[in-house]
């Protein structure tokens, strides 16, 4: 790909920056912060801009918190003038540098996405007997900011635009040069970007079949292919991009299963895993506590129902989605006064939780 180069005046452009904050405030039009943005909505984008375009903005003003879904990772949240910038920079050089990535990377990505993940290692489970499993240990703190901005200098030329990425990676480290931010826009972008060299490694040998969901990574092929590759891979990560395998790595034979972004691949069918199964039980539960006690009123709660058995529906889940529902619906009935929202949703069932 062609160095990106002459881009800076296009990031600063007060269009582009109107764009950006529109993207900022979807879904969140109602926040105080975005709407007391949103107050001098001119005067604060072309403060944006004159900041940029005289090289004196700073980075780094983030609001932490935690979320345990499915595991518990600190998130850092920039504030809206931030997130302007973010978005500024991926809607001008973000399709160029996603054109970087291979076609099998699936994170993060437009007509890509965790399903499209899942379908693929299902193809590649179909033609190959064994599946090497990787993952990075700690992934987002572990990356190398040094070796980041030098592989950003490979893609990019324009230096302004190097200056401004080199300013906001140095504005969070979880030590000394070591980190993302989990939360800001740019973050899914560098995190893509940095395990390109390693897709390259993993993908350029025709006999095999690879798969990236951020830093989750099948390998397929012959199982003593893949022991000799797995040796190649640590040295390649660990001297090249200062990273490590989370617990050596996984090899199994396709044929019991393949366990890879909340599901069980087979080469023939698809399940949850028993985490997702545990998620989908304590949320569908969950959902049934708010409606009862009357947080939530019936429409809401077969919206999020409806959501919650879609994500399911993907995989084989009849079994498990028929018996939670059946046992629920008894269960709301008892719950609810008669002629109320329990015969309601008794009679809605075929058409608004499809189990099917």
């Amino acid at each position: 790909m062609k160095r990106l180069g002459d881009i800076f005046d296009a990031i600063c452009d007060l269009e582009n920056l109107s764009c950006a904050f529109g993207k900022v405030q979807k879904g969140k039009a109602h926040r105080p912060d975005v709407m007391a943005f949103r107050e001098d909505l001119s005067g604060n984008l072309r403060e944006i801009r004159d900041a940029l375009l005289s090289g004196r903005y700073d980075f780094g003003h983030y609001h932490a918190f935690k979320v345990f879904d499915p595991k518990e990772r600190t998130i850092h949240a920039a504030p809206v003038r931030e997130r302007v910038i973010h978005h500024a920079v991926v809607n001008v050089c973000g399709d160029q540098l996603e054109r970087c990535l291979i076609d099998d990377s699936f994170a993060c990505r437009k007509g890509k996405g965790q399903w499209a993940a899942i379908a693929r290692a299902q193809e590649f489970a179909r033609r190959h007997p064994w599946c090497l499993k990787l993952d990075i240990k700690s992934y987002f703190d572990s990356i190398d900011q040094g070796i980041l901005s030098r592989i950003l200098a490979r893609k990019i030329k324009d230096r302004r635009l190097l200056d401004l990425l080199d300013g906001l990676l140095e504005s969070f480290c979880v030590e000394p040069g070591k980190g993302l931010p989990i939360g800001n826009l740019t973050s899914q972008y560098f995190a893509n970007l940095y395990l390109d060299g390693f897709d390259r490694l993993a993908s350029c040998v025709k006999t095999r079949g690879y798969v990236r969901y951020m830093d989750d990574m099948l390998i397929f092929g012959e199982k003593e292919e893949l022991k000799t590759f797995l040796r190649q891979a640590a040295s390649f990560l660990r001297d090249t991009l200062a990273l490590r395998i989370k617990n050596g790595g996984s090899l199994q034979p396709v044929s019991r299963g393949v366990d890879f972004l909340g599901c069980r691949v087979f080469p023939h069918h698809l399940t949850l895993n028993h985490r997702s199964k545990v998620r989908f039980r304590r949320k569908y539960q969950r959902l049934q506590d708010e409606l009862l006690c009357g947080e939530l009123d019936e429409l809401g709660y077969q919206e999020r129902v409806t959501a919650l058995y879609a994500f399911a529906r993907h995989a084989d889940t009849v079994r498990l989605r028929t018996t939670i529902s059946n046992f629920s619906i008894g269960e709301l009935a008892q719950g609810l006064q008669p002629g109320e929202t329990g015969r309601q949703l008794e009679q809605q069932q075929p058409a608004e939780l499809p189990v099917g």
